[in-house]
């Protein structure tokens, strides 16, 4: 029952009493509602808060990584303009195993599962062969064929189309996801060297994947496109405001509700409506953005996970303007709504500020237990922000966030390990620091060292002490308080000093500990040391070549599941519609329903072993070399085969200009199948030689392969 002190309540939340006394006003049955929708949006609050407790130290030390790498390095450091050492190796070592991870496109291959097409037919060539010979004889012998024979062949010929149908339909999965990847805004390849950067300095990265008709409402970390959707929603609630007079006639946003009714206006011009609507969007999170629940034991596939929350900390004013929140829905400041500044901190309750300018959490919550997710504000327990909705379209996998991890940890319950794990950075950061600190002491110690002059006190003026310090070379200098006579040299004398040991400041120790813990050789961080064999650099690349093996492999394990994952939304809501205007008019596309799930049960689409990293040159111009010989041998055409010899050897030479014109050249090319001219003999082995002629009704073995 809800009652004056409910209403009390309700003013807490930034209600006005009318609306809190209308709340009272309504049927009992929509009270009900209206308290249970309260109590749970109240209690995910509180449970998404425990979780970000919990994690807090984490999400700190990838903050804190975030800065190490940007060369903020000592305590109380706060611009990269610092006045003590740093020499930062951290962000090399991060560059270089970057562009070693992850080089370029990768490329996606759709593969069919092991399954039994054929009913009748046992796979032999015999088998197929015999039932052929007894049909031909039958019709030889004007006699029906033996309906065995008859039942194998069709067998043979059903399974041979489903097949090809197959295949095509995983051809065209191939061309529809690779479009995906390739018009992704920003581009797929840049935020995915962004994410494997993420991922070496915090130790963890995300990668959301979703399917998006007509560009629906979807919050994303990226913010790189604002659709016509948007941009009418943007100008609705700017009218609203008008018509409420709450913006004035001369107010800026009147100026900008002109451009924004001028560029839908454009944007119907130029038909962007008329795009391919259905699509597959890739975001990439931060990596503290991702809030686990306190069961999770490990992150890579969200082990023991039943509920997780993305967190989006965005402008008040564009909450409730890009999920048009209105009246009663509209998220107020004040009460108990909980307001962050730019660093994503959350400030004390009732901190105030203007509607426009204040910043709001809001958490996108997952469930795998009611399969569905909803959007929730900190502190606003009145009513969502985005009601909850199941998610669509449901994959096997269910998580539509994908982790990465290099140094991935698996916790138990009581552990004081973190289900986060220890970046690149966390492992060299205390011998980057301690590299720092040696240097810097060894420039103080410099300092020290400097040319020092100590005398007795009043036996130089202070005009003797300004000439000495700044005479000129050569000058003479006429000194006051030194009697005439006097010994100069003994009226001050240089201070003594303690020497520079080098041993003292030697770094080297430090070098090999960053070695030994990101499995990097000291040929990699710069000049090679004097105590340094070849032996011993080749066996550390090995060791490093096997541990970059392992990390190519996280790579294409995501990027696996990933495609996996796109290739069931794309079968279950791509219209046949978007997938011709993709792919052409070759497509192959299933059309009802329980075909399309069988297909996503026979085809396994995944990225090509290694295609993310960078070419191996040397095994692409062996492997042409094996293969040119051949090519030319069954009569390719040369110049295709010379233009992929010089495109494999990486060269920029122009082909065609070196081939000669139509009928200029010193020797004439000879025309296959007829003999050569006069004078000249075809040379041997030449593939350009007709091939010899099989004789009728001779019998040719088939040859595996």
């Amino acid at each position: 029952m809800l009652g004056e002190d409910t209403t009390k309540e309700k003013l807490a939340f930034g209600q006005s009493d009318q609306e809190a006394q209308s709340d009272v006003d309504m049927p009992q049955e929509d009270k009900d509602d209206m308290e249970s929708r309260r109590l749970f949006i109240k209690s995910a609050n509180e449970a998404i808060k425990k979780w970000k407790s919990k994690y807090d130290n984490d999400f700190k030390r990838m903050r804190d990584n975030m800065a190490f790498i940007g060369s903020i390095q000592w305590d109380g450091q706060k611009k990269i303009d610092y006045d003590k050492y740093v020499a930062n190796f951290c962000n090399q070592l991060i560059r270089q195993k970057v562009s070693r991870l992850y080089a370029r496109n990768p490329q996606f291959s759709a593969e069919r599962r092991k399954r039994l097409v054929f009913k009748l037919w046992d796979g032999k060539q015999e088998t197929a062969v015999n039932a052929l010979a007894a049909i031909q004889s039958a019709l030889m012998m004007g006699v029906p064929p033996p309906m065995d024979a008859f039942a194998l062949m069709q067998d043979i010929e059903q399974g041979m189309q489903a097949n090809e149908h197959c295949a095509r339909i995983g051809k065209t999965l191939e061309i529809l996801y690779q479009y995906q990847t390739d018009t992704q805004e920003p581009e797929f390849k840049t935020q995915m060297k962004q994410l494997v950067q993420r991922t070496c300095v915090n130790g963890v990265g995300y990668v959301r994947m979703s399917f998006s008709r007509a560009y629906d409402k979807q919050l994303t970390a990226s913010h790189t496109r604002t659709d016509i959707g948007d941009r009418t929603s943007a100008a609705k609630a700017i009218l609203e405001q008008l018509e409420k007079g709450d913006v004035r006639d001369h107010d800026a946003k009147v100026e900008q509700l002109k451009i924004l009714i001028a560029s839908i206006e454009n944007s119907v011009v130029d038909n962007e409506q008329g795009d391919i609507q259905e699509r597959l969007l890739f975001d990439f999170p931060s990596s503290t953005a991702i809030i686990p629940d306190s069961n999770t034991r490990c992150l890579v596939g969200f082990i023991g996970t039943e509920q997780l929350a993305q967190e989006y900390i965005l402008p008040l004013a564009y909450v409730n303007d890009y999920f048009e929140l209105r009246g009663d829905d509209k998220i107020k400041c004040g009460g108990e709504v909980v307001q962050y500044n730019e660093k994503g901190e959350s400030l004390q309750p009732n901190a105030g500020g203007e509607e426009k300018e204040a910043l709001v959490c809001v958490w996108d919550l997952i469930s795998r237990k009611t399969k569905s997710h909803c959007l929730i504000c900190d502190g606003w327990h009145k009513n969502y922000v985005q009601a909850p909705e199941p998610v669509e379209p449901m994959t096997k996998r269910f998580w539509p966030i994908f982790p990465l991890c290099f140094n991935p940890v698996e916790t138990e319950k009581g552990s004081d390990c973190s289900i986060f794990p220890p970046s690149d950075i966390d492992l060299i950061k205390s011998a980057q620091k301690e590299h720092n600190r040696t240097r810097e002491a060894l420039r103080e110690h410099r300092k020290a060292n400097a040319p020092l002059y100590v005398t007795t006190k009043g036996m130089i003026s202070d005009r003797d002490k300004d000439k000495i310090v700044g005479a000129e070379p050569n000058e003479i200098i006429e000194l006051q308080n030194i009697p005439t006579g006097g010994d100069v040299d003994k009226a001050f004398v240089p201070k003594s000093k303690v020497g520079i040991d080098p041993a003292l400041y030697d770094s080297k120790m430090y070098a090999e500990d960053t070695l030994i813990t990101t499995g990097t050789q000291e040929a990699n961080l710069g000049p090679p040391q004097p105590n340094t064999t070849a032996t011993g650099n080749t066996i550390a690349e090995q060791s490093r070549m096997s541990t970059q093996g392992s990390n190519v492999d996280d790579i294409d394990d995501l990027l696996s599941a990933m495609a996996e994952a796109g290739e069931e939304m794309m079968l279950r809501e791509f219209s046949p519609e978007t997938v011709a205007r993709i792919v052409g008019p070759g497509y192959a596309w299933p059309t009802n329903p329980q075909e399309r799930a069988d297909y996503v049960n026979e085809l396994l689409l995944q990225v090509k072993a290694a295609s993310s990293g960078r070419p191996n040159q040397a095994i692409a111009v062996a492997n042409i070399e094996r293969l040119a010989p051949l090519l030319l041998q069954f009569g390719a055409n040369p110049q295709a085969v010379i233009r992929e010899i010089v495109k494999r050897l990486d060269d920029q030479l122009e082909v065609s200009d070196f081939f000669p014109l139509p009928g200029m050249g010193a020797v004439a090319t000879p025309i296959p199948g007829q003999a050569p001219p006069q004078g000249q003999g075809a040379p041997p082995n030449d593939p350009r030689q007709p091939l010899p002629q099989i004789p009728s009704g001779t019998s040719v073995p088939l040859v595996a392969g």
